[in-house]
């Protein structure tokens, strides 16, 4: 049986969020309570877990704009857990996926030094990962979010991360705003 994961109520002004991020794959198998995918309104982020067990078929992409009680996902609840995770009816099917990605990983190994220049770009990007909410904050702040370190999935900013840079730039300004004032009452008198 095919279940369908929409987007959740979130709030009572919110009508529409974007999928920031999915933590499971397509065809992945899924259990109860994995948390498969983020998404975010224009004040919050959240994650949407899996309310079945099965495979899972992703529908909204990253960054699409999705309403509020549309689909997400669908997870096949008849599909056949892997060997790990229950038994299987059909052993002689399994072996040939998890070989395949061994191979897949071993290929991976010997290419070494290039995929370490790609991950530092990567982490260079997730690093610029911004919520909507920090992403406001940063923004009515005048703060780069490339100056700010992400302490969400990936090294996501969030709007933690923000309101702390926001008070560690609140405090430099403050001070120097003091020493001004300061300079200028030395002036007048």
């Amino acid at each position: 049986m095919k279940h369908e994961i929409t987007v959740p109520e979130v709030g009572e002004s919110i009508s529409e969020v974007v999928v920031a991020e999915w933590l499971k794959n397509d065809g992945d198998y899924v259990e109860v309570d994995d948390v498969i995918c983020e998404i975010e309104s224009d004040k919050a982020s959240f994650e949407v877990p899996a309310d079945q067990a099965g495979v899972l078929e992703i529908k909204a992409q990253v960054d699409d704009t999705v309403a509020v009680g549309d689909t997400l996902a669908v997870i096949d609840t008849e599909a056949d857990a892997p060997e790990g995770k229950a038994e299987s009816e059909e052993p002689s099917e399994k072996p040939e996926p998890k070989e395949a990605k061994e191979t897949a990983a071993e290929k991976e190994q010997a290419k070494a030094p290039t995929p370490t220049e790609e991950d530092e770009k990567e982490e260079a990007d997730q690093e610029i990962r911004v919520s909507p909410v920090a992403s406001n904050i940063l923004k009515e702040a005048g703060i780069n979010p490339s100056d700010v370190k992400g302490t969400g999935i990936g090294g996501k900013i969030t709007k933690a991360d923000a309101q702390k840079a926001v008070e560690d730039q609140g405090e430099k300004p403050e001070t120097e705003k003091k020493e001004k004032v300061s300079k200028s009452k030395e002036k007048v008198k």
